[in-house]
């Protein structure tokens, strides 16, 4: 006996996406994306993470380097499709966005944008 997919329910588990714009494919394919390339989701593997928050750590750099700095071949990124932000950025980017004005580090997610005063001043020591 052969076992079909007869229906599927859509709902949101976290965030508030519209249902319209979820897919099962998307979601799997995302996850086989993360499965590749983070070590410490591939099954039977030494990279394994001690700790959850580290876990969540690897995750959050590599979509923020999937969102900010991997561009396609059109030139964008999907943060830049999104609006969120106006170039294409690199790891001092990065880098910078993970410190205060101060320069002390930041206790924050992935992602957060800069305080352009300290940008200006990291980039003119270079």
């Amino acid at each position: 006996m052969v076992e079909q997919v007869v229906d599927k329910k859509k709902r949101i588990i976290y965030g508030n996406s519209d249902l319209t714009d979820i897919e099962t494919a998307d979601v799997e394919s995302f996850n086989g994306i993360l499965r590749e390339r983070i070590g410490r989701l591939v099954r039977k593997t030494k990279c394994f993470s001690k700790y959850k928050r580290r876990l969540e750590y690897a995750i959050e750099l590599f979509q923020f380097y999937r969102d900010f700095i991997n561009e396609f071949k059109s030139g964008t990124t999907p943060a830049m499709l999104e609006g969120l932000t106006d170039h294409i950025w690199d790891g001092m980017n990065f880098f910078i966005s993970q410190s205060n004005c101060d320069g002390t580090p930041r206790r924050r997610a992935v992602g957060h944008v800069p305080c352009r005063r300290f940008v200006i001043q990291s980039y003119s020591k270079i």
